[in-house]
């Protein structure tokens, strides 16, 4: 049995996550080498502009990759629903080349601990529903938000089930207290 094109686009998509999300957002991708316990570990970085103040970068490990929607030629034609889909194996000789190029460049000794190259402009690509997903969301604010907002890593915790609990600090000597007034 041979399967169509549309059918193992299904089978290669099921189970899969658009990164950016929700579709059809989409956003510059490129593959990046990160120095990881000793070593370089490949990994495909997903940017997602929301708005002027807010960015969103994720990065996947490049054996997560399923698929990726991107424009055919260098200049879109259509939205993201008119970008053709390819599966990984077809894209796995892009993301080699640009690997190959990174390490060539990681060689030196005065590298830096990540190395990026783009890979396309705009993009789509498709992890599994469980895939680990370093996720960091960049904010545009003030001075003074930014200044405050030390304060929030040390807020007390809330859980559903109980009151307020105080922030644990590993070292004791350097515990400031309580930081919410004891309950009367």
């Amino acid at each position: 049995m041979s399967l169509r094109e549309s059918q193992q686009t299904a089978i290669a998509l099921a189970g899969t996550v658009p990164l950016p999300a929700p579709f059809p957002a989409f956003g510059p991708v490129s593959v990046v080498l990160i120095r990881e316990d000793g070593g370089w570990e490949t990994y495909i970085k997903i940017v997602q502009v929301i708005s002027l103040h807010r960015i969103v970068t994720r990065y996947v490990r490049r054996a997560d990759i399923r698929a990726i929607r991107a424009p055919a030629g260098p200049k879109p034609n259509g939205g993201p629903e008119s970008w053709p889909i390819r599966k990984f194996k077809q894209a796995q000789g892009e993301i080699d080349a640009r690997e190959q190029t990174l390490r060539t460049q990681a060689k030196d000794q005065g590298t830096p601990a990540e190395l990026e190259l783009d890979w396309h402009a705009q993009a789509i690509v498709y992890v599994p529903e469980s895939a680990s997903v370093l996720h960091r969301v960049e904010v545009g604010v003030t001075a003074a938000v930014s200044a405050e907002d030390v304060g929030f890593a040390a807020a007390p915790t809330m859980c559903c089930h109980t009151a307020p609990h105080p922030p644990t600090f590993p070292n004791p000597s350097i515990n400031p207290g309580p930081l919410i007034p004891p309950h009367p």
